[in-house]
């Protein structure tokens, strides 16, 4: 029941604002004579905009009932009433409301807040008759939605249906929509039916997009529910969105289309980032992390970049190419210690035997950052392998066969490696002059 009411509400008191922002005066006060009695009604309302920007609405009632008082200005009047409304305050707007002559009482707009009063004070019976002379007089959109939730109040829903849905045939506005579909959700089918072509018509409103978003979320229609989120983010490109839209394709463990979705908007360019590496494509990675350093200015992006351009080239790999990666990942490490990059630095180095033990040392850092990792000590044996240090990269190799990866494809030829260092002297020998 409230939050029909608070919707109501919503339809009719505009200008009665809530929000954060500081309120606009609905009332200038008298310039040209600037007495005591305007400075006093200027002060009065700074008040009661000060209580509606709050939420305190019964006080700015009272305010704006005494301006009322003071003044006999209309304008003070019909806001005072609002915020009473919106205090669900009722009786005491229905009482201020009898306290005025025939003539004021009969004005349209307070016979709208008389009725959204009654309906407060659930007297359903009064309130559809001035709501239905209201309507009789004038079928505006807010007429007819506030008769429709009197009669919806009474059980009345077909009648109400049909009173809305007349009105949507003239106007295919949205809150018509939402009213209807409020109605059908008795047969939530029909609802989600209804607003999908009305969006597909008229396009998806904030406020239609979450009656939906709400119903496919009721009945666990996801497939709905992430084509809905694309829609909405490709319309408001709401971040808050992306976000949601990512982990539904998370949960589906369907990373090919939310790939698609993050290449086709760009959405996300860092989660786009962590797909191209999931799915090994590194020439796309190499690009979009050049991009993103380019844009954020990023250290780790840069490092990202290096990386993925050498596993882009590393099967026709030129020294130039080597070189320049080398030096791109040495600028990284200067200005970040994570570990990845520390690791991938020394294990280029010594597999590439352009510096053994400067790579040697980058490894042993990311070891002290990070702790023990089997790509990390499978890096640091075959630098010892590399050197000759048979026995010491044995020792290293053992531990990263031990560890959760050790059973990587490179880890474990790199073990055979250094096991025929152990059994064979001349073939130590051969590393050495090699």
């Amino acid at each position: 029941m409230y939050k029909v009411i608070v919707l109501i509400i919503g339809f009719l008191l505009i200008g009665c604002s809530t929000s954060t922002q500081t309120p606009q005066p609905v009332v200038k006060a008298r310039s040209l004579s600037y007495d005591n009695t305007t400075q006093e009604e200027d002060t009065y309302i700074m008040f009661a905009l000060r209580a509606e920007q709050v939420r305190n609405n019964s006080v700015a009632g009272k305010i704006f009932q005494k301006l009322y008082q003071q003044t006999n200005n209309i304008e003070y009047l019909e806001r005072g009433i609002k915020n009473y409304l919106v205090a669900s305050e009722y009786q005491q707007a229905l009482e201020w409301i009898a306290q005025q002559d025939s003539d004021v009482q009969n004005k349209d707009a307070i016979l709208g807040y008389k009725a959204i009063a009654l309906y407060g004070e659930k007297k359903y019976k009064d309130a559809q008759k001035i709501a239905q002379k209201l309507f009789d007089k004038q079928q505006s959109e807010k007429n007819r939605l506030l008769l429709a939730d009197i009669l919806r109040a009474q059980g009345k829903n077909q009648e109400a249906l049909r009173l809305l849905q007349d009105g949507y045939k003239k106007n295919y506005s949205d809150k018509l929509a939402l009213s209807i579909a409020a109605i059908l959700q008795m047969q939530p089918h029909k609802a989600q039916e209804f607003l999908q072509t009305h969006i597909e018509v008229h396009g998806c409103s904030k406020k239609v997009c979450e009656a939906l978003k709400k119903l496919y979320i009721h009945d666990e229609d996801y497939d709905a529910l992430l084509a809905l989120y694309e829609r909405y983010y490709e319309t408001y490109k709401d971040k808050k969105i992306v976000q949601k839209i990512i982990q539904l394709y998370d949960y589906k463990k369907d990373y090919v289309g939310l790939l698609n979705f993050l290449e086709s908007s760009h959405a996300d360019d860092a989660t786009l980032l962590e797909l191209y590496l999931r799915a090994q494509n590194y020439h796309k990675g190499y690009i979009l992390a050049q991009k993103l350093y380019e844009q954020t200015g990023d250290i780790s992006y840069l490092g990202q970049s290096a990386m993925f351009e050498y596993e882009t080239y590393k099967d026709h790999l030129t020294r130039k190419r080597l070189n320049s990666i080398v030096a791109t990942l040495s600028t990284v490490v200067k200005q970040s210690d994570d570990s990845i990059f520390l690791n991938y630095l020394g294990y280029l180095l010594i597999d590439h035997e352009l510096d053994i033990p400067q790579g040697i040392e980058y490894v042993k850092k990311a070891l002290k950052i990070k702790g023990d990792t089997a790509y990390y000590l499978d890096s640091l044996a075959w630098g010892y392998y590399k050197l000759g240090r048979c026995k010491e990269a044995f020792v290293e190799i053992q531990k990263a066969r031990k560890l959760e990866k050790g059973d990587d494809e490179e880890v474990v030829q790199h073990y055979n490696e250094i096991q025929k260092c152990l059994q064979n002297p001349h073939y130590k020998k051969v590393i050495l002059k090699r």
